[in-house]
């Protein structure tokens, strides 16, 4: 099945006339989702068995890691790494000054599977339409995975601008299990291309997806687009 993409507009070079593409994400799958996609008519596994197993995979994948072993399987490669500065050959590691955190890369499989993806152009759907495309943690560099409360994010993308003081407008986080949403309130930065600020203290850990709201120059219609990944709130 081939995946849709547009292209718009490129703002990272001096080129008026060139493009970039910009994919569009058909909708999310969850373990919920994949769980349903294996168990199905037939199937010698049950829903509660597939979940358990993943629980105790994921337990499993998550304490090695956390004993600095590197996991490699043939979907993804987890291994630990660390950020900051250290002062000198006798500096030791400061959770005030470093940050150890997990960084994530595909498998054999999934490195075969990009080899296979096939693409259709589209056009795209509204050129004022807020287009969100990636979101990096500043503190971590991880892009469109996890980000950590109270610290510094930044989103990319295309008519990210939106009116601060108009409390409908704005970045939204919305846990994937339900509940309130969460406006940010502290941004730095608030143009077009880039969205630069604070991820709200307040969000409990989880995941979440992240919404961009505004209204265009002298509308009165709301227009909400959700980042295409789910995140990782920690």
């Amino acid at each position: 099945m081939d995946i849709s993409y547009s292209l718009i507009d490129n703002k990272l070079t001096p080129d008026p006339k060139d493009l970039r593409a910009q994919v569009s994400i058909s909708a999310t799958a969850t373990i919920d989702d994949l769980a349903g996609d294996v168990v199905r008519p037939g199937s010698t596994v049950t829903k509660a068995e597939f979940l358990a197993m993943y629980e105790e995979f994921k337990m499993a994948v998550i304490r090695r890691a956390q004993r600095g072993e590197s996991v490699v399987t043939d979907l993804f490669i987890v291994r630990a790494a660390l950020t900051g500065v250290w002062r000198d050959a006798n500096d030791v590691f400061d959770p005030q000054r470093h940050r150890g955190h997990l960084r994530l890369s595909a498998g054999t499989l999934l490195r075969q599977a990009e080899t296979e993806l096939s693409f259709t152009l589209v056009r795209a759907v509204s050129q004022s339409e807020p287009r969100p495309e990636q979101v990096e943690d500043l503190l971590t560099d991880a892009v469109n995975a996890t980000l950590t409360k109270g610290n510094l994010a930044q989103l990319r993308g295309t008519n990210l601008k939106y009116d601060l003081t108009d409390l409908t407008q704005g970045l939204f986080f919305l846990k994937t299990t339900g509940g309130t949403p969460v406006r940010v309130v502290k941004v730095k930065k608030n143009t077009p291309s880039e969205q630069l600020f604070l991820v709200p203290a307040a969000l409990t850990a989880g995941t979440y997806r992240l919404e961009v709201r505004m209204k265009g120059k002298g509308s009165t219609l709301l227009k909400t687009v959700a980042l295409g990944e789910v995140l990782t709130v920690a």
